[in-house]
């Protein structure tokens, strides 16, 4: 179902009178990624919203932006327009930078929790010094993409879903996120990279005033937790942390059945 808003998303909403919940994808994947927990969490009552961010699976290439205030501003026209109140937003990488830069710009007054997966940040990672040639992830990863795209495709399918080097995914589920990494746009996955890796979420996280969740694996190789979860942890009042043991970036699709459990375990609180 698209949104009639330029950029044209494409959305999927179960509607209903259940309490909401957005659920905001990965770089560089699509909203098919949170397919095990768009069920599950329909079958427990709630309006289960997702959607393509611009540029990737089937929403709009706009040629324009895509850098996190970009991404935010379509979320924040999405919940404005279908007038969606009590919300709880949830996010992974890409997706839970988006819901950090969204709050710092457009508050929390439609917002009721915030579940941030395998998060960046708070700090950005692309001036991080990454081997002895001192090149960032995104500089690697021009750099791949430029040299064998169907080689990257294919590399960071298997990274995103491997703990210690070993695939925790079934055939079908490695399948499928490899077509979607192969369908986004690589002029989009840039430029949607650089803004999440160069972005400084510090003065952001003041705008986290709501319930939180912080959900991560034990072997994300991409974003450790060390780096990541836990320094936001930190900083963020209240928040929970969980760390699900043996788990890689792509948590959601690796580790299904205890993800959802601490998923709906923390939707349900009051």
């Amino acid at each position: 179902m698209p949104f009639d808003a330029k950029p044209r998303l494409n959305v999927q909403d179960t509607k209903g009178a259940g309490p909401v919940v957005i659920l905001l994808h990965d770089w560089p994947m699509s909203s098919e990624m949170w397919t095990p927990q768009f069920r599950m969490l329909r079958n427990a009552g709630f309006r289960v919203i997702r959607y393509d961010c611009r540029g990737f699976g089937k929403s709009d290439a706009t040629g324009e932006s895509y850098d996190l205030d970009a991404l935010a501003a379509d979320l924040h026209r999405l919940i404005e327009a279908r007038d969606l109140r009590e919300v709880s937003l949830v996010g992974i990488g890409m997706g839970a930078a988006e819901i950090i830069r969204y709050l710092a710009i457009h508050g929390d007054d439609r917002v009721s929790r915030l579940v941030l997966v395998s998060c960046p940040g708070p700090v950005p990672a692309r001036d991080a010094e990454c081997g002895p040639d001192e090149t960032d992830p995104y500089t690697r990863t021009v750099r791949a993409l430029d040299e064998d795209p169907e080689a990257f495709c294919g590399t960071y399918t298997h990274e995103v879903l491997s703990f210690r080097g070993t695939c925790r995914a079934s055939e079908a589920t490695h399948r499928a996120v490899l077509e979607q990494i192969r369908a986004a746009r690589p002029e989009v996955m840039l430029e949607s990279l650089a803004a999440v890796l160069g972005t400084d979420l510090t003065s952001d996280i003041a705008a986290l005033r709501r319930p939180v969740m912080l959900l991560h694996g034990e072997g994300d190789d991409m974003l450790p937790v060390e780096t990541t979860a836990q320094r936001l942890y930190e900083a963020i009042p209240g928040s929970r942390l969980q760390v699900l043991l043996g788990a890689p970036h792509a948590l959601n699709l690796t580790h299904t059945r205890h993800f959802n459990s601490a998923l709906l375990d923390f939707l349900r609180l009051g």
